[in-house]
């Protein structure tokens, strides 16, 4: 998690510019605390402490090497021609942020290859999340597939079951006889779906709905 910056410390006084530049002094020029209060006083008009400017360097400075390795290596990158070769470019840019960061510490080394294979397993999780939802996606299609399929046979059944004479002469009988409304449809029932109950009851076929 990211530190929260003080509103009074060094590094929330300045300018995003006189950051840059501060930081230039004391990591390119690789000037000290004492000349690096005095450059401040006569260009920022501000003379911060040395305890100060060890604390803005300490602090900030990794993070600041690193973002400025970052531009030099895509700047370098998007300058060279639009027909050169992606993978070419992409090994140019990883050469220049090498160069721009070869003067890193043991510790500085090691936390920016963890925060590369952080940023490389949240893109692997994200692909795999991904797949996930692609996957129930076809799955959720298939089963609407299915069902529909699986409705069409069911109608077209009881279509054919219409069309059949014995079933026509069985239906008739029981809308001429003498039972109930309620008998007459369970009795039709009985005689349309007979098979497809035997069917359901068995497991075989499921009736949709």
């Amino acid at each position: 998690m990211a530190r929260k910056i003080r509103s009074d410390s060094l590094y929330a006084q300045l300018k995003p510019e006189q950051r840059d530049l501060l930081f230039s002094w004391l990591l390119d020029e690789g000037i000290g605390l004492e000349e690096a209060s005095a450059r401040c006083a006569e260009q920022f008009g501000l003379q911060p402490a040395e305890s100060s400017l060890s604390g803005f360097l300490r602090q900030h400075g990794f993070v600041w090497r690193m973002d400025r390795a970052k531009e030099i290596a895509n700047d370098k990158a998007t300058k060279l021609p639009k027909d050169f070769d992606a993978k070419k470019r992409t090994m140019l840019a990883q050469r220049e942020f090498e160069v721009a960061s070869h003067d890193l510490n043991g510790s500085q080394i090691i936390a920016l290859q963890r925060l590369d294979l952080d940023r490389q397993i949240a893109e692997t999780q994200g692909k795999i999340e991904l797949q996930k939802l692609i996957i129930a996606r076809v799955k959720l299609d298939q089963k609407t597939q299915d069902q529909k399929l699986a409705r069409e046979k069911f109608e077209m059944d009881v279509a054919k079951k219409l069309l059949d004479a014995t079933f026509r002469a069985q239906a008739n009988e029981i809308a001429n006889s003498d039972l109930s409304n309620a008998d007459k449809i369970a009795a039709m029932r009985k005689a349309a779906f007979s098979d497809v109950d035997e069917l359901q009851a068995s497991g075989k076929v499921v009736i949709p709905r």
